[in-house]
């Protein structure tokens, strides 16, 4: 081997090093980005049977909340408050009273 061959030959070692060290930092990355997709797709998946969950509980509790409004718009009418106005000795009214009537009047 002569001498230009010799220096070819080292120059082409050279080269290699380099190269293969980026090969290894390619597949580094490459590997720390897929390991990244599937923890990241894990979360969402997770991530969303937890909002199907709450979206469950949410209509639950919209149902809970129609019955309760209905038992208290049915504790409120006019039928259920005069049983419970009677029961406690309330007593119904003639008229409504008026100021202006001579005998109401202040004196002075």
């Amino acid at each position: 081997m002569n001498y230009h061959q010799r220096s070819h030959r080292r120059v082409q070692q050279k080269k290699s090093i380099p190269m293969i060290f980026f090969k290894i930092g390619a597949a580094i990355v490459i590997l720390v980005f897929a390991i990244g997709n599937i923890t990241v797709f894990a979360k969402s998946v997770q991530l969303s049977d937890n909002i199907v969950t709450l979206e469950t509980d949410i209509q639950k509790v919209k149902k809970e909340n129609v019955e309760l409004e209905k038992k208290l718009y049915s504790q409120n009418s006019m039928e259920n408050l005069e049983i419970m106005a009677k029961q406690l000795g309330f007593l119904k009214q003639a008229g409504p009273i008026s100021l202006d009537d001579q005998h109401y009047a202040l004196a002075r």
